[in-house]
């Protein structure tokens, strides 16, 4: 009999919630178990590698002026894709937002998408394993495994009104972030746009999360613009007025 299980762990400063679709909730519980230390160890790690609010972070390390950091394999991936994700987005996503080096908002779908790879994956190669998922703080991945027909169903809550739910999103396997008001000014650099929440779905949570945070910093002419030109998948909102868009036609 299918169940859903489900572990929330704290890090980042946030919660991530580790979800497991399972056909033997016995054995599915102590996979879930396990997958969450792992899960837990790594994040905590990129955390203490990456927050630019830790001195001893290879962030603030290399602020401070330690070149020589582009060398660590994983700095040097997160900086190549933040320089890449500031080019593709014609400069909307800033990494040097705040007047630094500051890939916060990237990391975080980068996290979610390296222990979802490393830890999470893997585990629909167990025969009690149908789907596995990975929300940080809204921002998720997602899979189903290719034999079963479990099939999740995201919603969007409005911008305005957290409590209403303004939209879903069923997915087999993908990604799904938002960026809006209560992240603005902590990721993503000063604009007057009037956009109040963008979310974006896609293949990939890095992608998924550098469109929606690129998108909150753009005017609407600028942002559907872009939404048409890199045929994206989502919706914004401004007011009580939303957006959808699929493969870039709104």
């Amino acid at each position: 009999m299918r169940a859903i299980l489900y572990k929330t762990i704290e890090a980042m400063t946030m919660p991530f919630t580790i979800t497991l679709v399972v056909s033997d909730k016995d054995k599915g519980q102590v996979l879930l178990e396990t997958v969450s230390d792992q899960v837990l160890t790594d994040l905590r790690k990129i955390e203490d590698d990456f927050s630019p609010f830790k001195a001893g972070s290879m962030v603030s390390r290399f602020r401070a002026g330690e070149k020589e950091l582009l060398l660590d394999p994983d700095f040097q991936e997160v900086y190549a894709k933040s320089l890449a994700a500031q080019e593709e987005t014609e400069g909307a996503f800033d990494p040097f937002f705040d007047g630094d080096y500051n890939p916060t908002g990237l990391v975080k779908g980068w996290a979610i998408e390296q222990v979802f790879d490393r830890h999470l994956r893997p585990l629909l190669e167990s025969a009690v394993i149908e789907a596995v998922g990975l929300n940080g703080a809204g921002d998720m991945q997602l899979l189903t495994g290719a034999s079963s027909d479990f099939t999740w169903q995201v919603g969007i809550e409005d911008a305005l009104n957290p409590q209403q739910v303004v939209s879903r999103f069923s997915l087999k396997d993908g990604a799904i972030a938002t960026s809006g008001l209560s992240k603005k000014g902590q990721h993503i650099k000063a604009s007057s746009s009037a956009i109040d929440q963008v979310t974006i779905v896609a293949n990939s949570l890095v992608q998924a999360d550098i469109w929606a945070t690129a998108l909150m910093t753009c005017e609407e002419t600028r942002a559907r613009n872009l939404i048409a030109r890199h045929r994206l998948s989502g919706l914004y909102q401004i007011g009580a007025t939303h957006h959808y868009f699929q493969h870039g036609v709104l």
